[in-house]
């Protein structure tokens, strides 16, 4: 019999301008911004959700969800007190921001709903796939890349 289930992984919008650079994340050349990283990181969980879609006859759903910053978390903590003070009412006058119960909202759409596995939701909405992650060959090389940081962690849990 097969599994039922749902993995949400959460992503982020604006994918577009977060390109993962497979080569350089695995050698680790360049120093990343704070900003990049987190783009690029969410970028891959987001072409990693699309491949866990595309590999598995396991019966489980798969979507990636992008909320929308939910005020009153920890994004924007680094900036100072006024900047938070009308950070969060500008980012949900103009769209970007949402309540935590908001996001616990499009979670549950995102957890429950019918949507096809392999999906992006952006604000509860499938939403086409960002433009790198439609790129098989790159989708791939990340899944192999995390395969491997994986069996390094476990194996170096073993020797531990």
């Amino acid at each position: 019999a097969k599994a039922k289930g749902r993995v949400v992984n959460l992503a982020t919008g604006f994918l577009n301008s977060f390109p993962v650079d497979v080569a350089d994340v695995a050698v680790r050349t360049k120093k990343f911004a704070g900003l990049n990283q987190y783009g690029q990181a969410k970028q891959a969980a987001v072409m990693m959700t699309v491949e866990q879609s595309k590999r598995s006859n396991d019966g489980v759903t798969y979507v990636s969800l992008h909320p929308g910053i939910i005020v009153g978390t920890r994004f924007g903590g680094g900036q100072p007190k006024w900047q938070q003070a009308i950070g969060g009412p500008f980012m949900r006058a103009v769209g970007l921001g949402c309540t935590l119960d908001e996001a616990v909202a499009k979670f549950h759409q995102a957890a429950f709903a019918d949507v096809p596995s392999g999906s992006y939701l952006v604000k509860s909405h499938v939403t086409a796939l960002p433009k790198q992650v439609n790129d098989e060959i790159v989708r791939a090389k990340v899944w192999t890349l995390i395969e491997t940081l994986a069996s390094g962690a476990s194996s170096a849990t073993k020797a531990a």
